[in-house]
């Protein structure tokens, strides 16, 4: 288990309490700053942090999501009463919110897990979402639509009284087209669950939604279930006496295959589940993208191929290169696919809702890989591809 931003605290109270050559005025006064805090270490998250003052209020740091980028995001959220002026460099977010706009899936997956559909007032690209409680709001116009594409409709997203915007912005410059709300004083939050390589630590940003709908105990209760049930088959896995089956997985798009890094999201999941990949040894925390050939020559011997890009079925796959018939799990047939949860437009739940339950995720793919550790679990977002 790994607790982030322990490190920071340690150093921080270093230098107050042994005052870092620092008068005793200032020590006196630093130390009186550590205690009217109290910070909420991450347990797997490492890329926001939460802290709680003495006053009531709570501070939110995102730590630089996007490349080149080296400014924390500050919030400053607010439940009761006025806000000091010593928090000007902060956005300010009053809370609960009631009018939400959310720019993806997996945030509707977090505010739905905390039983807060009722907050949400837009949501852009209403045409990717999984969840039939959305859809039906959506045809309903409960919720609205705030762009389409990625594109925001700044106009109506203005016009409708929203008071928090969550944003998935992946560089400065997607941010930047922001700045309108932000200048009239609607706070953006970036939600970098994506960047995280652990499920357990995509899961952990439920805790900012927690606090920005203060459902702080909910979404804390909510991470701990997941990850004790995570934990436990974790240990079943480990505890057991199996074969590590080797594994492929995606597919080739353009001659570049895209296969999971050692330490990334796709990476932890297989390893946890007692797999064994070519590049399991690798330190990357995402995806590496290798020739066609490469991949073909490990893919050929492995045992299960997991998550074939979108292929339905093995006439698919030949479609897009008929050599994949030499593949041993494709004669064995040990392929599966995330397709066991799809809506009448196609759509996924496992991209939606697969963050908030990495425990359901990990336990199909130990039921793939080795049903006799869990023989009555039924696969919930995977299936076999015949």
């Amino acid at each position: 288990m790994r607790s982030f931003f322990i490190a920071a605290c340690y150093v921080l109270a270093s230098c107050f309490l042994f005052s870092c050559g620092s008068s005793s005025s200032k020590k006196d006064e630093a130390e009186k700053t550590m205690l009217s805090k109290k910070f909420i270490l991450n347990e797997y998250a490492k890329g926001f942090s939460l802290t709680k003052e003495e006053n009531g209020l709570q501070i939110l740091h995102v730590f630089p999501p996007f490349q080149n980028s080296a400014d924390t995001l500050k919030y400053l959220i607010v439940k009761d009463g006025k806000v000091p002026e010593s928090y000007s460099d902060h956005q300010i977010i009053k809370v609960p919110s009631k009018n939400l706009v959310l720019t993806s899936t997996t945030q509707i997956a977090m505010v739905e897990a905390l039983d807060k559909i009722e907050s949400i007032g837009a949501i852009t690209d209403p045409s990717f979402v999984f969840s039939p409680e959305i859809e039906q709001a959506l045809e309903e116009k409960s919720i609205k639509s705030a762009g389409q594409n990625g594109q925001l409709n700044l106009e109506t997203i203005l016009a409708s009284g929203t008071d928090l915007v969550v944003s998935s912005a992946w560089s400065t410059a997607a941010y930047n087209a922001y700045t309108p709300l932000i200048n009239a004083n609607i706070p953006v939050v970036i939600n970098a669950e994506w960047t995280e390589a652990h499920p357990l630590g995509r899961l952990e940003w439920i805790k900012v939604f927690g606090a920005l709908l203060d459902e702080t105990q909910l979404a804390d209760s909510i991470f701990q279930s997941s990850k004790s049930e995570y934990l436990g088959l974790l240990s079943k896995v480990e505890d057991a006496e199996i074969d590590k089956p080797s594994v492929i997985n995606g597919m080739p798009y353009q001659e570049a295959w895209s296969i999971a890094g050692g330490n990334s999201y796709v990476g932890t999941l297989l390893k946890d589940a007692g797999a064994h990949w070519h590049w399991e040894n690798d330190t990357s925390a995402v995806s590496l993208q290798l020739d066609f050939e490469t991949v073909y020559e490990v893919g050929e011997k492995a045992a299960y191929w997991i998550a074939p890009g979108r292929a339905h079925s093995k006439e698919q796959i030949l479609t897009i290169d008929e050599r994949f018939a030499n593949f041993k799990s494709f004669k064995n047939g040990q392929i599966y696919n995330y397709h066991n949860r799809v809506n009448d437009a196609g759509l996924y739940d496992y991209f939606e809702s697969g963050v908030v339950q990495p425990e359901i995720v990990l336990a199909d793919l130990v039921k793939i890989l080795h049903p006799e550790i869990l023989p009555q679990y039924e696969l919930f977002y995977f299936k076999k591809i015949d």
